[in-house]
């Protein structure tokens, strides 16, 4: 087995990379962009920091342009993630697809730098088998199918392990460099990747402070600086003009301002106690048992190591505490499902390298026993893979029992995906020009201009999801002077009033009404309300006078929306 590994191991380390990127680009677009990370789509499209809200407001509603300062970062936190997203708007165009590509690649990065971590505490051939982990990881996956910040924060967060560790097994200071610049570039990502400092500033002083006489570590230091310093002064403007910092920030030190007050109570938790028990819950929904049993038995004969026999290598001793600092942070924040993929490294390298040791060391001397070993552990990928494809990748999966299904942490397709397909096809202009408004001022014009001229409008249920209704329907009027519209901005003064009337009163000859079926579709809400009622009042009204709508279905089969033409 050892030589057989040997001779065919970049053919093994190809195929696991392959098989990561197809478990992460497969059927990529239909995955719905229906949470933060429509925001952040949105927001990365035209570099236009706006949520169309006046309790989270942004520097363009605060002084009515955008200031120069306010083009280095966004209101709620670091640009970095988003920088990327807009590469690849700008590659590959206005499409969901291109929205999700940096956090797929950032995906297989990913397992490509977890083989390099192990690597370097072990031997390639370990490098292979966590690199095979990382690529079946169910929450690995996930994580790379949405666009949550934390998929492109764990890449950099590892790559600056993997820096400093090379520096330590090589003491070439020339990686410190490449840590900083990682470092940096982490922390641009998002704040909550700040857990790594404490953890490598305890590694230097218990380990390594000869460090401190190195001048290439004081550059690191500088380069570190350099790179966060355009979100530090756009918080320092922030602050000049509006008495706070970015919402994130101003969250993480206790401020409260009103300019975003809808998430002005969101602060560090106290329930310490839950927090840490949260922990335990999510690992337990996302993950597939048999793989939670081997990673606390790993953690436990890591800490054993350490703290008895002393047998643990000192650079690993970097992931234990990195691990340690991760815990603490979600002790203060909470382990929220979106947050808690920064343990994803953890996890498979400390399986990896507890798995090697006994699989390779002395500490099985029996060939048999370890035979029976080898085959547990591939029994526990096996388990691991077909969780992971149950979950994220099937359409609708063959069963849904914990055992084999995480229902926390899906990919879903609820509709919307198809949706956008047939209105680009069959309803929306096709000689749309994407412009970044100076003004949102500029956006009503266009908008108007657009119907005085062409005397369309294009209705959308506002019942349905806000955050997907941010991607796949709010950039059409931001970027390209499109009436779409929400239905009760229409009625919202004449709730009685006949909707067919008084569309034809305002001067609209012809309208499209994108009408939410599905209650998957729905804002939770909003579904049971008026604004819901109005929509069905329009959809039995065009019906009622014969408007047979084109039906959009999900990828299971059900129909997810209605679109009518009346003109």
């Amino acid at each position: 087995m050892t030589e057989f590994i040997k001779k065919y191991h970049w053919h093994i380390f190809i195929a696991i990379i392959l098989l990561a990127a197809v478990l992460r680009f497969y059927d990529l677009s239909l995955v719905d962009l229906t949470t933060d990370d429509a925001l952040y789509s949105f927001r990365a499209l035209g570099w236009f920091d706006y949520l169309g809200s006046n309790a989270q407001t942004t520097p363009i509603q605060w002084f009515e342009q955008i200031p120069a300062w306010a083009n280095l970062s966004f209101h709620d936190g670091p640009p970095l993630a988003m920088a990327i997203q807009k590469i690849f708007f700008t590659l590959f165009g206005d499409n969901t697809f291109a929205a999700k590509i940096p956090f797929a690649l950032a995906g297989v990065g990913l397992v490509v730098i977890i083989y390099l971590i192990i690597a370097e505490l072990r031997s390639k051939s370990a490098g292979l088998l966590g690199a095979g982990l990382a690529a079946i990881f169910s929450f690995n996956i996930w994580i790379s199918r949405v666009g949550y910040l934390e998929g492109i924060e764990i890449f950099f967060i590892s790559l600056a392990f993997y820096f400093f560790l090379k520096y330590l097994n090589t003491k070439k200071a020339y990686f410190l460099l490449f840590w900083a610049a990682a470092l940096g570039l982490t922390l641009i990502v998002k704040y909550t990747s700040i857990y790594i400092i404490p953890a490598f500033i305890l590694y230097i002083l218990i380990y390594d402070r000869k460090i401190f006489k190195l001048k290439e570590f004081y550059f690191s230091l500088g380069l570190i600086l350099l790179i966060i310093s355009p979100v530090a002064f756009y918080n320092l403007k922030v602050y000049q003009t509006r008495s706070h910092f970015d919402a994130a920030l101003s969250s993480i030190v206790g401020m409260h301002p009103q300019d975003f007050s809808i998430i002005a109570g969101r602060s560090l938790s106290h329930d310490y106690w839950n927090n840490f028990l949260s922990v335990a819950k999510i690992l337990e929904s996302i993950t597939s048992w048999p793989l939670i049993l081997i990673f606390l038995c790993s953690l436990i004969y890591l800490i054993w190591s350490l703290v008895k026999r002393r047998k643990l290598e000192v650079p690993e001793n970097l992931i234990i505490f990195g691990l340690f600092f991760l815990l603490v942070l979600f002790i203060f924040t909470g382990a929220s499902l979106r947050f808690f993929p920064l343990i994803n490294p953890f996890i498979i390298i400390i399986i990896t390298i507890a798995a090697y040791d006994f699989l390779v060391s002395n500490a099985i001397k029996s060939s048999k026993i370890r035979g029976v070993a080898i085959i547990l552990l591939i029994f526990i990928f096996g388990w691991e893979f077909l969780y992971s494809i149950n979950s994220n990748i099937l359409a609708s999966p063959i069963n849904e029992n914990f055992l084999i299904y995480s229902s926390t942490a899906t990919s879903a397709n609820l509709g919307f995906s198809q949706m956008e397909k047939y209105l680009l096809k069959n309803v929306l202009p096709a000689n749309r020009q994407l412009i970044r408004p100076a003004t949102l001022n500029q956006v009503y014009n266009r908008i108007d201009e657009y119907i005085n001229t062409k005397h369309v409008v294009y209705f959308y249920d506002c019942s349905t999801s806000w955050f997907a209704y941010m991607w796949y329907e709010f950039r059409y009027p931001i970027y390209y002077g499109l009436p779409v519209i929400c239905l009760d901005q229409m009625f919202q003064n004449n709730q009685k009033a006949d909707p067919i009337t008084l569309l034809r009163s305002s001067g609209i000859r012809d309208f499209y009404f994108i009408y939410g079926v599905n209650r998957s579709v729905l804002d939770p809400v909003k579904a049971d309300t008026d604004i819901r009622k109005l929509s069905e009042s329009l959809s039995a009204e065009l019906e009622k006078n014969n408007i047979i709508p084109a039906e959009i279905k999900n990828r299971l089969g059900q129909t997810a929306f209605k679109v009518y033409h009346f003109n």
